[in-house]
């Protein structure tokens, strides 16, 4: 498996919230912060303007735009960059919305309409201290998608909100794989088009840095050091050490104890491994070690992680 195919099957997606709006006049809502959630905003009709907590400047969207905010961020949503921005629950309020069917929220009759799909994929709280997640930036916008792209977010979408829906059997894993496969999409969508940030995606663009991350999840209970992983690129320690925090953002071996950390955190709360069994298949030959460095990773202990994955397990079934 490649490293990037690696790190989302580890993101463990609960799930999608999804709603279609409809936007006219002088409008404008604030999208509430929210926690171990990823954002999204597809653009099927006219345009607005987004500003973004924690982003440098506001950006504007446009029909067959897809915006992604991978940190839940605080957001407005805006008609033009001066519109008012009410709390997204004064908004539902005042549109009379039920939860149910299309957001229609109007300030005056006339003027350009703005047609949005809003919702976010939410994951374990575990999974938000993967580095891949927290490498992303503030926002993530694929821009003037192809019409056949579009389409297919809007119809997976579609597909999702009936699937969450309905009460038949098996719907919770449908919606639960569909959700990745979405957010996947997406992100391929945004890969294509823009310069990337500093992060996995970024590395794997260098060869010789992408055979190190290739050789670090092939085998992580290797007894790696940044010699041997350096080695394996092809390269020497202190070039390598310099060009994988260059494009990483961290150091060979904070990425390989993070990485073998939330590989653990899979394998206990799928119930495949006992403690000492993830500690042994990711590396560790002591497992009180591999408890301590758990804990202090995660806030909790492995035993915890088992439990975790057995509730979440009845949950999704």
């Amino acid at each position: 498996m490649d490293p990037i195919s690696d790190i989302l099957s580890h993101l463990d997606f609960a799930g999608m919230l999804y709603f279609s709006t409809e936007f006219s006049g002088d409008w404008g809502v604030r999208v509430p912060a929210y926690e171990n959630v990823v954002r999204f905003h597809l653009v099927l009709r006219g345009e607005c303007h987004v500003r973004i907590e924690g982003a440098d400047a506001p950006c504007h969207i446009r029909q067959g735009d897809f915006l992604m905010i991978p940190h839940g961020a605080q957001h407005d949503l805006l008609a033009h960059p001066n519109a008012r921005a009410p709390e997204l629950e004064t908004v539902l309020g005042d549109a009379g919305y039920d939860g149910k069917g299309q957001l229609i929220y109007k300030l005056r009759d006339d003027g350009a309409q703005t047609r949005l799909l809003c919702g976010h994929f939410s994951f374990s709280p575990q999974a938000r201290r993967s580095h891949f997640l927290q490498t992303l930036p503030p926002f993530i916008l694929a821009r003037e998608l192809p019409h056949e792209a579009a389409a297919w977010l809007a119809a997976t979408l579609n597909l999702l909100a009936t699937e969450a829906d309905a009460p038949a059997p098996g719907n919770g894993i449908i919606v639960h794989r569909m959700t990745e496969v979405l957010f996947v999409q997406a992100l391929r969508l945004w890969m294509q088009q823009e310069s990337l940030p500093q992060g996995v995606l970024k590395a794997m663009g260098d060869p010789m840095i992408a055979r190190a991350l290739r050789a670090l999840h092939d085998d992580p209970a290797s007894p790696w050091t940044v010699e041997s992983i350096a080695r394996n690129a092809g390269m020497s320690r202190t070039v390598f050490a310099d060009r994988f925090q260059s494009l990483t953002g961290t150091t060979p071996l904070k990425y390989l104890t993070s990485w073998r950390l939330e590989k653990a955190r899979k394998l206990l709360q799928s119930g495949e491994q006992s403690v000492e069994g993830a500690a042994l298949s990711v590396g560790y030959q002591s497992t009180p070690a591999f408890s301590r460095a758990f804990s202090k990773f995660y806030g909790f202990g492995p035993g915890q992680a088992r439990k975790q994955g057995e509730a979440r397990a009845r949950t999704i079934g």
